[in-house]
């Protein structure tokens, strides 16, 4: 059943290289876009219009006039105001652009309450990169918060395919284009390693068998001796919480580690309270002090590994749409596990002590902060 997690297909011959350093997973990414020779399919959270996010669209339109298709598909929430004189160029140049939900959308449905928090790119059908690493400066460290620390992935091999369905999905939904069943689109590398991967995504499109949450709660009661979690949100649903306290109430080394300064108006406060009731049942919390957290990684017993966009929170499970990597590797397991241990030796650990003794204003912000998150 571990094979069948989610029912997403589990492949086998791939080659991932993990990073949790946005200068290197940047370098890389960007050599193989200009590397690219037939089509770059991109569909990223957040693009900031700032220096680096300049850059990226004006290399995207390199490569069209160069020949190669570029499709960008952005959440229109996390595009804000975007990329206007950039992005008009790059369509002018022939590029595919859209946001995944219409202005109308967004100003007049619910549905704008449903992000498209994936972070995706699927290069001449071969390469696929996943992640937590939106694009902006602050995700190379030169942002207000400091030094970001993050984790994403570089995939080859047959994982690949379904990275490249979820974005053709996606782009089908949002530009009304069916091109899902184009072949030029599939060319994965026939044995470029040997690690095993599957790509869940998960979404309100499948809320009833919601595939993140089923991915999460096989890897939280399914391990037997280490459990590490990065998360800058941790607001769980009720059978996560539960799933995790029963982990390390079996005895099960559950770790968290979280941000120690607030990227939002209140998730840092919820934090607390979510990490003073697991606390409780031996689960151990840290503050992550060398800058910003935002990395969405967990490995479990050093060898089942996720890597994605998708946090231990409520709005990955129920509102957001969501695409994480699930590994199977001793190797990169033992990888982020050091990587996690490390990331200790910068942290801070919580106590219910300290949250016990909190300031009274502390005290209002979590209870506030708990109500409006109720609301997600």
């Amino acid at each position: 059943d571990v094979l069948m997690n989610a029912g997403y297909i589990y492949t086998e011959n791939n080659s991932v290289k993990v990073y949790s350093d946005g200068t290197d997973y940047f370098k890389d990414m960007i050599d193989d876009i200009r590397n690219a020779e037939d089509t770059i399919n991109f569909e990223f959270y957040m693009m900031r219009d700032d220096e680096f996010g300049k850059q990226l669209i004006d290399l995207f339109t390199e490569k069209v006039n160069e020949g190669v298709e570029v499709r960008i598909l952005c959440d229109a929430y996390g595009f804000g105001k975007g990329l206007k004189e950039n992005i008009k160029r790059f369509v002018e140049a022939g590029g595919g652009f859209s946001l995944f939900h219409s202005l109308a959308t967004c100003l007049l449905s619910p549905r704008k309450n449903n992000r498209n928090h994936r972070k995706i790119m699927v290069i001449d059908g071969k390469i696929g990169w996943i992640g937590g690493f939106n694009i902006g400066m602050e995700y190379v460290g030169d942002g207000p918060l400091g030094y970001w620390r993050d984790t994403g992935a570089r995939i080859v091999g047959p994982a690949m395919l379904s990275m490249q369905i979820r974005f053709l999905t996606d782009w089908r939904y949002a530009v009304k284009e069916d091109i899902t069943t184009e072949k030029r689109f599939y060319n994965p590398e026939s044995d470029p390693g040997d690690i095993p991967v599957q790509i869940i995504s998960g979404g309100p499109d499948m809320l009833a068998n919601s595939p993140i949450r089923a991915q999460y709660l096989m890897m939280f009661s399914r391990c037997k001796k280490t459990l590490y979690i990065h998360t800058p949100y941790l607001i769980p649903d009720d059978a996560t919480m539960a799933m995790l306290k029963i982990s390390a109430i079996s005895g099960v080394d559950v770790r968290i580690i979280i941000p120690d300064k607030p990227d939002h108006p209140f998730v840092y406060w919820v934090n607390l309270y979510y990490a003073n009731q697991l606390m409780e049942s031996g689960v151990r919390v840290y503050h992550y002090n060398n800058g910003f957290l935002h990395s969405k990684a967990i490995v479990a017993d050093s060898f089942y590994c996720s890597i994605g966009s998708a946090n231990v929170d409520e709005r990955s499970m129920n509102l957001n749409f969501e695409t994480n990597a699930m590994i199977y590797s001793k190797e990169l397991g033992e990888m982020l596990t050091e990587a996690f241990l490390k990331d200790l030796e910068k942290s801070t650990e919580y106590s219910m002590e300290k949250y016990k003794n909190k300031k009274l204003r502390e005290s209002v912000k979590v209870s506030i902060c708990r109500l409006a998150s109720c609301q997600l």
